[in-house]
């Protein structure tokens, strides 16, 4: 299956100061809780940068971490390469069993940028918050203490989930389209023609800008140069002129080359990436998990103190081993006994095993003619029934229908495609074989049910889309759109 890349550009209204980039550093992170990172990959986003510029705008360059980014199609998104760099962010998980039957997580949360940065922090579930939305002053950090109630001596601290977004700055240089005029007149002087060239530029936008001019005049088959000129400075909306004559009995073409730029400052925002299966969603990273243990104290004589009525110990997912797996390994022989069988003498030459061999190898098969109506009969049957099974069974291999209402439900009952239903969705009447209600993940249903503002099911019918793919159907316009945006089939439902 071809990987798809879908760039979910997270806006998180709460901490939105007035900024309105379109230039994105993002990094594919992961976090690990004892204030380690790793960093997969980095890139510079640049979007449609000619909507962000003023005027016409010819061609651009960014100047950003030390390396200059030519932006020759400033109407198109444009993305590059950024060496690997360290994040100034980091995330310490720690845990204490305060109670036999209470344990304390301590998130902190570690800004070393000179500038604050706005974090929401998704929390998995079991805990007494569920995320937190705040703002961590330059050089300072943030701590977040967590409760679960478990009795065990083993707590799993499962991957937890956290958005940010640091505001820096680019410099842009940009060179824009304006108009010039050449106007050319001539006056007889000393009885020889005096032709003279009067040109002119127009800053015709409201930013002041640069120009270097190269003049010159070609008449009789030559080329004579006029002059340069650098460095005019253009004030927003003004002109600037120079006049420059030539002494020709023949008619002359005057000619100008310019080069106008505008040298300012852009806004661009640092965004984390999640690796979610074959998608890349920008705007949220991964926080790894973490496994706590608790020793409790012994009692006199060397006893350990336990619960009355100890919990199940906690384990990550990776360690719990399915009852499949438990009875295969009770099946299996111990090594001392398949070698012993292995080394069994079987009194038997090596030529006569050879020979026993390729007898096995070798195959007889039977053609049978069907004489007799009543086969023909049941195997045209078998056949018949081989077809209807295929038939019944070809919705398991066609992409799911996704919903998010009552409504999308009802038209996607026309298809004999599976159809996935997010919890929470009300289910009315008699209902087909082929609903399967889905559970997305909470966390990324909070989140993207708070960024982007639509409905609760909306967003897990958007994040089901993401994590198993399908045609989502709808009903709600502004999720329509987001998920076009995102890459994903959709059909809205009117």
């Amino acid at each position: 299956m071809t990987t798809r890349i879908i760039l979910l550009i997270v806006f998180l209204s709460l901490f939105l100061n007035d900024i309105t980039a379109q230039i994105y550093q993002y990094d594919h992170i992961i976090f690990y809780p004892n204030g380690s990172q790793y960093i997969h990959l980095s890139k510079l986003y640049v979007g449609n940068l000619g909507e962000m510029l003023k005027g016409e705008v010819l061609e651009a360059y960014v100047i950003y971490k030390n390396q200059s980014f030519f932006i020759y199609q400033v109407y198109r998104n444009i993305t590059f390469d950024l060496p690997v760099e360290r994040v100034n962010l980091s995330v310490k998980i720690s845990a204490t069993k305060i109670d036999w039957d209470s344990w304390k997580v301590t998130y902190t949360v570690i800004n070393n940028y000179d500038r604050e940065v706005p974090v929401n922090i998704s929390f998995p579930p079991g805990y007494n918050l569920k995320n937190i939305s705040t703002v961590i002053p330059g050089h300072s950090h943030i701590s977040i203490d967590l409760y679960k109630r478990s009795s065990s001596n083993t707590l799993y601290f499962e991957d937890s989930y956290i958005s940010y977004q640091i505001p820096s700055k680019v410099e842009i240089i940009y060179s824009p389209s304006i108009p010039f005029s050449i106007e050319k007149s001539n006056k007889v002087v000393n009885n020889t023609i005096l032709w003279i060239g009067n040109y002119t530029l127009y800053n015709n936008i409201d930013v002041p800008l640069n120009a270097n001019i190269y003049l010159w005049v070609e008449v009789d088959n030559r080329s004579i140069n006029l002059g340069n000129i650098s460095n005019i400075f253009l004030p927003p909306n003004s002109t600037y002129s120079v006049v420059r004559s030539i002494y020709s009995e023949e008619v002359p073409v005057f000619y100008l080359d310019m080069y106008v730029w505008n040298r300012t400052e852009g806004d661009i925002l640092v965004l984390p990436v999640l690796k979610l299966n074959n998608t890349y969603v920008i705007g949220v990273a991964k926080v790894k998990g973490e496994v706590f243990h608790y020793t409790p104290p012994s009692l006199p004589g060397g006893r350990i103190r336990k619960p009355e009525k100890p919990d199940k110990e906690e384990k990550p997912p990776e360690y719990r081993k399915k009852p499949e797996e438990d009875r295969e390994e009770k099946k299996e022989k111990p090594p001392e006994e398949n070698k012993e069988e292995k080394e069994k003498p079987t009194g038997k030459t090596r030529e006569e095993r050879e020979g026993e061999s390729n007898i096995e190898r070798e195959r007889t098969y039977l053609i049978k003619k069907i004489d007799n109506p009543r086969d023909a009969a049941i195997l045209s049957l078998s056949i018949f029934i081989l077809n209807i099974v295929a038939l019944i069974l070809l919705p398991l291999y066609l992409p799911p229908n996704i919903v998010d209402d009552t409504g999308a439900l009802i038209h996607a009952y026309r298809s004999v495609r599976k159809i996935y239903v997010p919890e929470g969705i009300e289910l009315k009447g008699p209902l087909p074989l082929n609903i399967y209600v889905v559970r997305p993940r909470d966390s990324l249903v909070s989140l993207v049910s708070r960024t982007f503002n639509i409905p609760v099911n909306s967003a897990k019918a958007l994040v089901t889309a993401i994590e198993h793919g399908g045609i989502l159907k709808t009903g709600d316009r502004r999720t329509y759109e987001i998920a076009l945006k995102l890459g994903i089939d959709v059909e809205f439902v009117e």
